[in-house]
């Protein structure tokens, strides 16, 4: 890294040469004009005007000729998605097979947004119609919640009331809780590479967006783990005959106690709650086995189908405390790394 001296030019102003090489590479000449960004850390981000135009609009080109694998036409198209992509082409010189549409129509439907701004015979264009990138993150954690919380009501409802319609909405809230996934990513990518304004998401430091990262996929793979458990359910609904109280009442309480942390912790995140957070750990790592009481609970049921469901049931929920608790240290982290006033971390110069 090189270093220059500041040069003063007047009575209160000082300046700098920019490197020869740098202007050379980006393209600017005497007279262009150039913005400053004060980065989280207190440096200076120099940004080329014209430039901030043409990254406004980037474009993915695949060639649907060498790109004969579902899923990884499924990953590429995904991908041009997540990072920040606004318009993504689908070639093929010998036309588009029948898979090849299939799977773009496939994630089309995951990706809100995202539509067909011109389709023929050998060439698709899809174009994403919906800014997400002004969203705050919290808003994202809020949805996600909501519709795990969601998912917990439908599944218990479903299994001890033998209601197969609530069992099956799960599956659309799933599909629900992996858009707000794949929209929550983007703009978390978006942010990251291109230095968006970290204030847009609530952010001031960008180590922040890697901790957000971590709650919703872990809080994705909570929704995927009750989805496989309502699947389950769904197969086996006329078989299983939990009719005993008592199990249901502890499938209910601990059901209620996982929407109760859940409530709890994004109420903690919005207030940067440190106490809160670190006393909703501390119950987490205080959670007690549940091996002994599914033994217990099983040795009142005769049937087999009915001791495997309530075992997998509890799998699920034990599961769910370990991403919970994953979800609280990330968030526990956010504040390490920006401490909020109230937190007895005293803050250092960054420089």
């Amino acid at each position: 890294m090189k270093s220059r001296k500041l040069v003063r030019l007047g009575k209160s102003s000082l300046v700098v040469s920019l490197p020869k090489q740098w202007i050379e590479e980006i393209g600017l000449k005497a007279g262009d004009e150039v913005l400053f960004k004060k980065e989280f850390d207190g440096s200076l981000k120099i940004i080329p005007k014209e430039k901030t135009k043409s990254a406004m609009f980037n474009e993915l080109e695949i060639d649907a000729g060498e790109c004969q694998n579902e899923r990884l036409m499924n990953f590429i198209l995904k991908s041009g998605y997540l990072t920040g992509k606004e318009r993504i082409i689908i070639v093929g010189k010998e036309g588009l097979r029948g898979w090849q549409l299939d799977e773009i129509r496939r994630i089309m439907e995951e990706i809100r947004g995202l539509e067909i701004e011109e389709q023929s015979i050998n060439r698709v264009v899809l174009r994403t119609f919906i800014d997400s990138t002004k969203i705050n993150a919290l808003s994202y954690f809020k949805r996600k919640v909501s519709l795990i919380t969601s998912m917990i009501d439908y599944l218990i409802s479903g299994v001890i009331d033998k209601k197969r319609d609530l069992i099956e909405e799960i599956q659309f809230l799933y599909r629900e809780l992996n858009r707000v996934y794949l929209s929550a990513t983007r703009q978390l990518l978006v942010t990251q590479m291109k230095g968006e304004a970290l204030e847009n998401i609530g952010f001031d430091n960008p180590l922040q967006i890697l901790e957000a990262r971590l709650i919703i996929y872990n809080l994705l793979n909570m929704g995927q783990e009750i989805s496989n458990l309502a699947n389950y359910s769904i197969k086996h609904l006329e078989e299983i005959k939990i009719k005993n109280t008592l199990i249901i009442g502890v499938i209910r309480s601990v059901a209620n106690e996982i929407k109760n942390i859940l409530t709890t912790w994004l109420d903690a995140l919005s207030k940067k709650n440190l106490d809160k957070l670190t006393e909703l750990l501390d119950k987490l790592i205080k959670t007690e086995d549940y091996d002994e009481i599914v033994d217990n609970l099983c040795k009142s049921e005769e049937t087999e189908i009915n001791r495997m469901f309530i075992r997998k049931i509890f799998t699920t929920f034990s599961f769910a405390f370990t991403l919970v608790k994953g979800v609280i240290e990330a968030s526990m982290n956010m504040f390490i790394i920006n401490p909020p006033k109230t937190c007895l971390i005293i803050k250092t110069p960054t420089i």
